[in-house]
């Protein structure tokens, strides 16, 4: 039976990656859009504001992601170390 600790850990994993999934859905989904009604190749072209917000939330995404599998290995380390008195 699991910690309290890592379900916790692993429910905020799956958000990051929930939430990294969706993000990489929304901008490939706004990329095949812009490919099949553009008229002009400069149609395809997006502005630096709309760029940085979306791949903005992916780096967030990606580092919420990160961090979180660093804490659950650093969360298990811990627990193997004092396995006798976890």
């Amino acid at each position: 039976m699991a910690h309290k600790s890592l379900f916790i850990m692993m429910e905020m994993h799956s958000f990051w990656t929930f939430l990294l999934c969706l993000t990489m859905l929304y901008n490939k989904s706004a990329t095949l859009y812009a490919h099949l009604t553009m008229r002009d190749y400069s149609d395809v072209l997006v502005d630096t504001f709309t760029c940085s917000i979306h791949r903005g939330a992916v780096i967030l995404s990606i580092y919420g992601s990160i961090f979180s599998q660093m804490a659950m290995a650093l969360e298990r380390y811990r627990a193997s170390q004092n396995l006798s008195t976890y």
